[in-house]
């Protein structure tokens, strides 16, 4: 099986452009419902207008894994950072209704997330083997590394969830666990989300009139 060593790189410039967002409280992160896709399809929740600022639901969690039966047509994230307390050797599983992806960063810093497991499909919430690529590669952590990670799925209809399992010596090497509120961190730093798409603003040309905001930070 493929090994994968996550290592720490310092790189000074990529640090200061990812200064919004940073490792927040321990023991939660938090999950981002977007109702309105027309398929069990990722990449129609990314086109969303509202898509990432602007949630139609929010909750925290206390373990990776999604509320179960919310709803349909609508996609969800869960973002945050996996922490060890030493070195270990890691397998990550994911199961999902409907389509689901597992990224994990190298470090703290999402612009070096990997897709590391995904199904394009569904499972049951403990249906671990359907699909080939819902296992990872075998994965190092090192001490001391908030390393990102983003839970993407779509849901169609029926009964939507996502879970992020794993296999370590931390907990158990021989069945897939759901990794816990001990091993997880929340998003913070984050800078505050631009105002909604028809929001009155000013755009400072005084030969116009009536200027409203795009959504994504641009008065016109």
């Amino acid at each position: 099986m493929k090994r994968i060593h996550y290592t720490l790189i310092l790189v000074f410039f990529t640090c200061v452009a990812y200064a919004q967002i940073c490792p927040g409280e321990p023991g939660k992160v938090t999950w981002e419902s977007y109702f309105g896709i027309y398929s069990a399809d990722i990449s129609q929740t990314t086109a969303l207008h509202k898509y990432p600022q602007r949630p139609d639901a929010a909750k925290t969690l206390y373990r990776i894994q999604s509320p179960i039966n919310y709803g349909n047509y609508a996609g969800s994230r869960i973002r945050g950072y996996l922490y060890v307390p030493q070195e270990t050797t890691v397998t990550f599983n994911v199961t999902g209704d409907d389509d689901t992806q597992f990224f994990l960063s190298t470090d703290e810093l999402s612009d070096n997330k990997v897709l590391l497991c995904s199904l394009d499909g569904w499972t049951s919430v403990a249906e671990h083997d359907k699909y080939v690529e819902q296992t990872s590669s075998q994965v190092t952590l090192l001490p001391n590394i908030n390393y990102y990670f983003e839970v993407q799925n779509a849901e169609g209809t029926g009964g939507d969830h996502c879970t992020v399992y794993w296999k370590t010596d931390l907990v158990d090497t021989a069945e897939w666990k759901i990794i816990t509120a001990g091993f997880i961190k929340d998003i913070d730093c984050e800078v505050p989300p631009c105002p909604a798409v028809g929001t009155p603003c000013d755009d400072g040309n005084p030969s116009t009139s009536d200027d409203i905001e795009d959504g994504f930070c641009h008065c016109k």
